[in-house]
């Protein structure tokens, strides 16, 4: 080998030399600060009801909850990266306010975050709405009666005060005086709640030396077909004895010249009968009897009502008789477990009738969605539930970066799958979705399911002062929402130029089974056209319909009354259907109802209906099946004419005309607000409901036979 060879196979060794050593020594790697931050420092839970916020944790380091007091749960308590987490309050039942500071820590780093919750406020000026819930005690039967041991338990010395409170419910009216609960010795010492012949109630209680202190009614006819929250109270150290009706003083009778010897109560104590050969026979309905070692103030009456446990109000209970159990047997806050036995045809009932517990299907903060809202659901062709909602990304608001999302249950409900994005708007809104299962379509023979959204560029407020837009558009699914069609848009057919603000029922769009127009789609929406309007007026309600299945849409008439708002439809018999309105303008606090006689396109009737209040919010409508030529009609929206809370399944078995049915959905006290409906089977209607702030969309299904 050369030289001249050898140098140039050496050329690039020492070019790699001469680059080592020319360049500047390894540098470290750039240290990066470890960070931590949170969403929210301080948190007021505005009332002493169950509460839920979220609070977003940023960190390129594993972080640390610890601090946590008993009343307050984490939906995770360590992580890494960003992660919202869910903090539920439990209800502060006591008398007085609470706070904590807990710490959120990765290595060298801490935040503190402060709770406060204030006290239980109880307002004894407003009038309590009696709710019943689970099972209650049924003796409508002639002579049907509880009967359960008394004993000293139940028996009082003299100068004890003690209270019984229950809640009632009957439409019977007797001829004589009745005995509601009957407590006496052989010697006729003892108490009794007795009602007089026109629907009054009152207290009789006799001391052991015969003197009797009692035989006092009030002034309320409770025999009026309603749930009434009843209280009396024998009060020795007044020397006074009270009734309560609903909260309501029904009066007080003066005893001070009283002896005031002991009251004894008899070996058996009976509900609904005045003894056991089944003389003066209650009938009706009975839920929540307790007994007291002493005498309760309005505070307490009013807490009691609610189930409400407040500082030293459950102090005394002798006995809890709730009828929760089969077989009768009492609850109580003391040691004792009785049981009772029932006689002559007396029974437990359920109310609600609830197949299955309550199952969470959205909860904020999760799957990468800071709030969940706008529940709708439908049955699958194939007998999947699916449910869908607006998944808002980093917002609580209605507008932002909002998705349409689903889940699907193939267990009727109790399990629900990880949640599918159905329609993305990207950093803006898609919302509103109506489902709809098309079974009439010769080219789809297995049913093909049509979403029906909306999507916005602007906040509500903004398009109703004539800027931004609305649109709407659907997509399809011919194989049980797996996968879905790209989006088509309607908007020119089914919205006016001159409207404003435009949405979707929300929840399930419906289509016709029968008559002239079985396989028509109809899908219940709302508009405003022009300024906002006082009392919300320029807001009224429309419809739109296909009957090509998809290929073009129409648009029905206005609804007249001003200020109608979110809107769902039903079939009813005869070519028929009916809308059931928001009444945005809240005057009066309850539904808009509205029928067609030809399949939605113009409208015969419109109404206010005083049989379902509402607070100005959302409701469902449901047709459920036939019976004798009628459609039976479910209908779910807030039973009150003030707040989004007591969420109500009715069932009507007239179209409508009346609802003879009633359930309560949320039994637990919660708020709660948007509502849709799925027919389960024949008996059965599932429920998908906000609840707890609109923190959680949940699942149920009531059994209303």
């Amino acid at each position: 080998m050369n030289s001249l060879t050898s140098a140039i196979r050496l050329a690039p060794f020492f070019a790699l030399i001469f680059f080592a050593f020319s360049c500047k020594k390894s540098e470290k790697p750039v240290k990066v600060d470890n960070f931590l931050t949170v969403s929210k420092t301080e948190i007021l839970v505005k009332s002493s009801d169950s509460f839920k916020d979220t609070i977003t944790i940023s960190s390129n380091q594993n972080w640390r909850i610890t601090g946590l007091p008993d009343w307050i749960t984490a939906s995770a308590s360590e992580g890494t990266g960003n992660t919202m987490v869910v903090l539920s309050v439990a209800a502060n039942s006591s008398n007085t306010s609470r706070e904590v500071t807990f710490k959120i820590a990765i290595q060298g780093i801490e935040k503190t975050i402060h709770v406060s919750q204030p006290a239980l406020v109880i307002d004894t000026s407003q009038p309590i709405t009696v709710t019943q819930t689970g099972n209650y005690l049924d003796v409508s039967e002639s002579p049907a009666y509880l009967s359960f041991p008394g004993g000293s338990a139940f028996d009082f010395a003299a100068g004890q005060s003690f209270s019984i409170s229950m809640k009632m419910k009957t439409t019977y009216q007797p001829s004589g005086n009745e005995r509601i609960i009957k407590a006496r010795n052989g010697t006729g010492a003892g108490y009794e709640i007795i009602s007089s012949t026109t629907g009054q109630m009152g207290l009789n209680v006799t001391t052991t030396d015969g003197e009797g202190l009692g035989s006092k009614y009030g002034t309320t006819n409770v025999y009026d077909g309603k749930w009434h929250h009843v209280v009396a109270v024998f009060d020795a150290a007044a020397k006074k004895s009270f009734f309560y009706i609903d909260g309501k003083t029904e009066g007080e009778w003066d005893h001070s010249g009283g002896r005031y010897a002991s009251v004894t109560a008899r070996s058996s104590i009976l509900f609904g009968v005045n003894d056991e050969s089944g003389t003066a026979p209650f009938r009706g309905f009975f839920d929540d009897v307790k007994f007291w070692r002493k005498a309760l103030s309005k505070t307490e009456v009013y807490a009691d009502a609610a189930n409400t446990k407040i500082n030293g109000a459950f102090d005394g209970l002798i006995s809890w008789w709730n009828f929760e159990n089969g077989n009768t047997q009492n609850t109580s806050d003391s040691s004792n477990t009785i049981s009772g036995t029932l006689r002559n045809g007396a029974r437990l009932s359920q109310f609600p009738a609830s197949t299955q517990s309550r199952i969470p299907v959205y909860i904020s903060g999760t799957e990468g969605y800071m709030n969940f809202r706008i529940p709708a659901i439908i049955k699958a062709p194939n007998g999947n539930l699916l449910a869908f909602a607006d998944g808002r990304v980093n917002t609580t608001a209605d507008f932002g970066n909002v998705d349409i999302v689903m889940k699907k249950s193939s267990d009727g409900g109790k399990t629900w799958s990880p949640l599918k994005v159905i329609a993305d708007n990207g950093d803006l809104q898609a919302s509103n979705s109506a489902p709809v299962v098309d079974m009439t379509d010769p080219a789809y023979p297995n049913g093909r399911i049509f979403v029906f959204y909306n999507t916005g560029n602007m906040p509500e407020g903004d398009v109703r002062n004539g800027n931004g837009e609305r649109r709407v558009w659907y997509k399809t699914s011919t194989d049980n929402g797996e996968t879905w069609s790209y989006a088509v848009e309607i908007t020119s057919q089914v919205k006016s130029a001159t409207w404003r603000t435009y949405a979707n029922t929300p929840g399930h769009a419906m289509q016709f089974t029968q008559g002239i127009y079985r396989g028509r789609i109809y899908v219940a929406a709302n508009h405003n056209e022009g300024p906002p309007q006082s009392g919300n007026a320029d807001y009224q309600t429309h419809g739109f319909y296909t009957d090509d299945h998809g290929a073009s849409f129409h648009l029905s008439d206005n609804i007249s009354i001003k200020g109608s708002n979110e809107a769902i439809a039903a079939e009813l018999s005869d070519n028929r259907l009916m809308m059931n309105i928001r009444n945005q303008g809240g005057n009066p606090r309850s539904r808009i109802v509205a029928i067609s006689n030809n399949g939605g396109q113009t409208w015969a009737s419109e109404k206010y209906d005083p049989n379902l209040p509402d607070p100005v919010c959302q409701g469902s409508l449901l047709n459920i099946g036939f019976q004798n030529n009628k459609a039976l009609l479910a209908f779910s929206n807030n039973n009150n004419t003030t707040t989004r809370q007591n969420l109500t399944l009715r069932i009507s078995l007239d179209e409508g005309n009346s609802w003879t049915k009633s359930f309560l959905v949320d039994y637990d006290g919660s708020s709660t607000a948007y509502s849709d409906l799925v027919m389960m089977d024949a008996n059965k209607v599932g429920v998908l409901y906000e609840r707890c702030g609109t923190t959680e969309i949940t699942f149920t299904v009531i059994d209303w036979q």
